[in-house]
Formats: C-alpha cells, structure tokens, sequence
C-alpha cells in the first residue's frame, strides 16, 4: 500500500493537524520502543488508521510523551494510547512482511534476493510482532491464511470481478478494524467497523492496483484491472460511498474531524489522483467524467455540462470522449 489513508489536511484545523501528527510520532515511537530505532523507517499510515480507530472508542484521551526526535529536532511531543499503537506497530511489521514476501513472489534476479535477505534479516522482529499480536487477542493466522489466498487468486487469474480478487484484502481490513473494537471495549461498534473495513480494504486493493497497472503492464505482471479495467472508477466509487455511509454512523470519542475527512475527502482525492494514468489507458465511462477530469477541482461543473457536450471535451481526454471532440472545442 502507498499510504492511502491520510486525511487532506488543507480541511484539517491546525489542532487537528497538530494532533494527528503527534499520534503519528506516538507511532512511530512505539516502533522504536519495541522493533528497534530501524523499524521507525516503517511507519504506515495506513497502519495509523488502527491506532485512531481504537483510540476513538476510548472515553479516555491518548497519553501525551515527551519525546526526542532526530527527524523532528523542534518536536516534543507525541501522543498515543499503549495499546492502541503496541497494535497498529505490530500490524505495521507484519505489512514489511507482506511486501516483502510479494516482491519475493513477483520479481526476479537481485530485487528478489535481497527481498529474501531482508525477510531473513527480519525474521525476530516478525515473530516478535506475531506474539504481539496473539497478546493483544488478534488472530494471526487470519493474515497468513488471506495472503496465501490472495496470492491463488492472482496465480490462477480466475475470477469473475473486480469484489472477488479484491475479497482477500477486504476481509484482513475487515478483521483488523473490528479488532480496534475489541481492543476499546466497544463490542457493540464490531459490526460497523467491518462494514468500514470490508469497504476500505477492497478499494485500497484496487487503488493500490490502479497505481501499479503502467508499471505491472511493462514487467508483465499480474493486475486485475488488466481483465477490468473499464468497471474501476464505478467499483472505487460504490466503495467510498459505502465507506462514508458506514462511517455516518460510527460514534467517536476522539479523533472525529479526522477520521471523517480520512474516509471522506482524503480517499476522494485518491479517487482522483489517477486520472491522467487512466485517460492514457483509455478507461472511463461518459457518466463519471469527474473522475477523468483535468480540471479538478471542477469536475463537478464539468459533468453538470456533460449532456449538453459543453467544453467537456476540453478537459476530458478519456477515450470514451473522444467521439465528441470535433464537435466539442476546448
């Protein structure tokens, strides 16, 4: 993943922005704390979001530490639950594992081989994060058991959408935010967590995906929007409103504002931040031009003149426009 799950923070308030920062140093320590000072290269925001998530559903606020940071000299700060962070740390090691083990998997010559040398290297600090893991009441094995099923799907190829090979990835989000609830003491917020996670985790599969598609297509590796590529924008679509919907009626504590701009306007921008890569290849449907725009933040208003084709073509170059561009005039 490349970190899809930030919020915008142009919409954050300087306090939220000043506090999210801290919980990512409140992070960021705890992987030094328990994986070693090298281990802090790791940080994930995506892994972050299991941290916020938990620390949402605590009555009590997030400790605040005073911390020294190389990076960061005029920074003293960090804030973070214990528990929450010890978990989110721990999921972060095992995302190093991941990558690592699908590069082994994917790649060829010296890539491969210091994959394996780095796994190898490794391989304390993963089980150190397994037993963490196991500590805090999460069962590993349903993230072995998802990879090596989300590896069989894109070894076979077979498969029917774009929900199915993304089905793998949704499921471990969806195990690994219901666990926030779990960790909080909240059991009645499990079933919307994973309604979240599901949705979340299917579309960070396929944005992940989407990003890759130029580079997979010149290596000739797997993508599963090789064989979909025209159903993306409407499948991301339906998922960032299901998450937003999900996300409508969950009751924080702390950590509102940015969680909520996280699931609404920071996945929006990823939503848009692949435009031009998918008007080259050609995608895109005449109904969603706002996402194959060049004119955002206007896409809006281009899609409002879509019908009556005006200037439309002006800054939609998807090849499902092209028809109308001699009539249409930038």
């Amino acid at each position: 993943m490349q970190g899809y799950l930030t919020p915008n923070r142009l919409d954050l308030t300087i306090r939220q922005n000043r506090n999210y920062f801290y919980s990512q140093c409140g992070l960021c320590q705890q992987l030094k704390q328990d994986y070693g000072t090298l281990a802090r290269f790791l940080v994930n925001r995506d892994a972050l979001i299991l941290q916020l998530l938990t620390e949402a559903q605590l009555q009590q606020a997030p400790n605040h530490q005073k911390i020294r940071c190389g990076v960061q000299p005029f920074l003293h700060s960090a804030k973070a639950n214990p528990k929450a962070a010890q978990f989110a740390a721990a999921v972060t090691v095992m995302m190093f594992w991941g990558k690592l083990t699908d590069t082994i998997q994917d790649t060829k010559g010296l890539s491969r081989w210091i994959a394996k040398f780095i796994l190898w290297k490794n391989r304390h600090k993963i089980k150190k994060a397994e037993k963490k893991l196991q500590a805090l009441g999460f069962e590993v094995q349903i993230i072995y058991d998802l990879f090596k099923r989300q590896q069989k799907i894109e070894q076979s190829t077979e498969f029917s959408n774009l929900d199915e090979v993304a089905s793998p990835t949704a499921q471990g989000l969806e195990a690994l935010f219901a666990h926030t609830a779990i960790l909080a003491n909240r059991p009645d917020n499990i079933e919307i967590l994973k309604r979240i996670g599901k949705a979340v985790g299917a579309m960070l599969y396929i944005l992940d995906a989407r990003d890759d598609l130029s580079t997979d297509i010149k290596k000739k590796q797997f993508n599963p929007l090789k064989f979909n590529l025209k159903e993306t924008s409407t499948f991301l679509r339906n998922k960032h409103n299901a998450t937003h919907q999900a996300f409508s009626g969950f009751e924080t504590c702390h950590h509102q504002a940015v969680l909520e701009n996280i699931f609404s306007l920071g996945l929006q921008n990823h939503l848009s931040g692949g435009t031009k890569m998918m008007m080259m290849l050609g995608a895109g449907d005449c109904s969603e031009v706002r996402y194959f725009c060049d004119m955002i933040p206007y896409g809006n208003e281009c899609m409002r003149h879509f019908d009556s084709c005006e200037g439309c073509c002006g800054c939609c170059h998807a090849y499902c426009c092209k028809p109308y561009n001699e009539y249409c005039k930038p």
